[in-house]
């Protein structure tokens, strides 16, 4: 179900057209402005993106990223439990030893 939908929805192309024709794969990417999908007997094996749609990704998972540590900042901002400073949590003079 899961790989029928997304092959149903983005475009396909088998391992045979990729060693015959990678051009008009490429093509087919840029113009339909998205991947597409190398099948090898019905399974997914690949995925075929222009440089601007592989650069486009990388940029987009950059942006999230930075995203998700702007609220891991703000969340800790916005956090009002109190902090306890480790020599008030185990004395002045403790110190780490190992057994």
């Amino acid at each position: 179900m899961f790989i029928s939908y997304f092959t149903e929805t983005v475009p396909t192309a088998s391992m045979t057209e990729l060693n015959s024709n990678l051009k008009n794969i490429f093509k087919m990417a840029r113009k339909l402005q998205t991947g597409v999908y190398i099948l090898n007997k019905k399974n997914i094996e690949g995925v075929i993106l222009t440089q601007q749609q592989y650069e486009n990704l990388l940029q987009t998972i950059e942006d999230y990223e930075d995203q998700f540590d702007e609220l891991i900042v703000l969340e800790r901002l916005n956090d009002n439990s109190k902090r306890v400073s480790d020599e008030d949590l185990r004395g002045k003079n403790n110190t780490f030893t190992e057994d």
